[in-house]
This record gives structure tokens, C-alpha cells and sequence, in this order.
């Protein structure tokens, strides 16, 4: 238990929150970018993004398998440890690079009027 635990505190648990606002990204280009062109193009990169996420959750699924073997098994060495942890993190940093640059192709294709309806917080009263 302490395993995962240890696992969802430093990799972050599931993906429903992304999945979530994929799906309302998706929803929301669709209603905003009006030429046809780029609207296919934003749909893609979400596409995209949206395979990325699922093929990163599969990757964790297995990887806190294999770090909660590594810690609860006989005769473990730190170093086994330290290889799982760095294929872990190393896919992180590669997620967190693919979500920053499908937010850079997204705001190639879209115009500054179209990104602020897309993204823009809400102003708080």
C-alpha cells in the first residue's frame, strides 16, 4: 500500500481530470473556431493529446506495477529502485513536454479571439 501510495503522490494519480478537459476543449473548438481548416487542425492536435494521455496512463499503470514489485520484493537493490523511479520520472517530464507543446501548436492555430473564448478564466466578481 505504501508503494502506491508513495506512487500517486509523486507521479500523480489518474488522468480523469485531463480526459475531462480534453473532451471539453474538443467540444468547446468545435463551437468557437469557425474556419473549417484550422477547427480540423485544433481537433487533431486534441486527438493527439488525447492518445498521448491514454498511452501515458498505461505506461504508469504498469510502471507503479513494477515499482511496487521492486519495493516489496526479496533482494531488491537500490539501484533496481532507482531505475524504476527514473523511467517514471522520465516519462513524466516527457508528458508534461508533449502537453506544453501541443498547447503551443493549439495557439499557432487558433486567433487571439478564438484562444481567449477557449482558455480564458472566467473574471471572478
Amino acid at each position: 500500500m505504501l508503494a502506491a501510495l508513495l506512487t500517486l503522490l509523486l507521479l500523480g494519480g489518474g488522468s480523469a481530470g485531463l480526459a475531462s478537459a480534453i473532451a471539453d476543449t474538443q467540444k468547446d473548438i468545435k463551437q468557437v473556431v469557425v474556419d473549417e481548416s484550422r477547427r480540423d487542425d485544433a481537433l487533431t492536435v486534441v486527438k493527439n493529446l488525447k492518445a498521448r494521455s491514454k498511452s501515458y496512463e498505461k505506461f504508469l499503470k504498469s510502471g507503479s506495477m513494477q515499482m511496487r514489485a521492486a519495493l516489496s520484493g526479496a533482494g531488491v537493490t537500490e539501484a533496481d529502485v532507482d531505475a524504476t523511479w527514473e523511467q517514471l520520472y522520465q516519462a513524466r517530464q516527457d508528458f508534461e513536454r508533449d502537453l506544453i507543446d501541443a498547447r503551443f501548436e493549439l495557439r499557432e492555430l487558433v486567433t487571439r479571439d478564438e484562444w481567449q473564448q477557449l482558455f480564458a478564466r472566467p473574471v471572478s466578481d
